[in-house]
């Protein structure tokens, strides 16, 4: 080996702590900025939405907010359509099970002759309609990001102020 090259791979390797310190539980370089490298293949949703976001703004989230808005409600009219009384049925049995559990009588005790009707509280259509609202955000996502930017450009068009 040359001297020559010893002394280049010494002056290389000299001071390579100090750009990717190696901690003494682990035994991999540290890296410390993740911004340095982008990631090279296709980027995750959540990636897609925060450059969505970067890109347009306030407008990204108008329509999301806008689409949200309409989703609930759709969800919410859905519940109160299809299901007022199954839900009904599992709130009285959750109630009634809580008030077994706790020793609480009930108010009213209904006689055995007439059926009995199960209407559920306008809450628990709501906290349903909630849980259908939130399990949809696999749509609203990408139908947001298929709106903004062609609503975007055609406002940028006619000239009005963006932000």
């Amino acid at each position: 080996m040359s001297s020559n090259s010893f002394w280049r791979n010494f002056r290389l390797s000299r001071f390579s702590w100090t750009k990717n310190p190696i901690l003494p539980l682990y035994n991999f370089p540290v890296r410390r900025s993740m911004g340095s490298s982008a990631p090279t293949g296709r980027l995750s949703l959540s990636q897609r939405v925060k450059d969505l976001t970067k890109k347009y703004g306030w407008w990204a989230l108008g329509v999301y907010l806008g689409i949200s808005a309409i989703d609930f409600g759709i969800s919410f009219a859905f519940v109160r359509t299809l299901g007022t009384e199954k839900i009904g049925y599992i709130e009285q049995s959750v109630v009634g099970s809580l008030r077994r559990f706790f020793n609480w009588e009930p108010n009213e005790v209904p006689s055995p002759d007439e059926p009995q009707t199960y209407h559920s509280s306008i809450w628990t259509e709501m906290v349903v309609a909630y849980g259908i609202h939130k399990a949809l955000i696999v749509a609203r996502l990408p139908i947001t990001a298929a709106i903004v930017p062609p609503l975007v450009k055609r406002f940028r068009g006619r000239n009005m102020r963006l932000r």
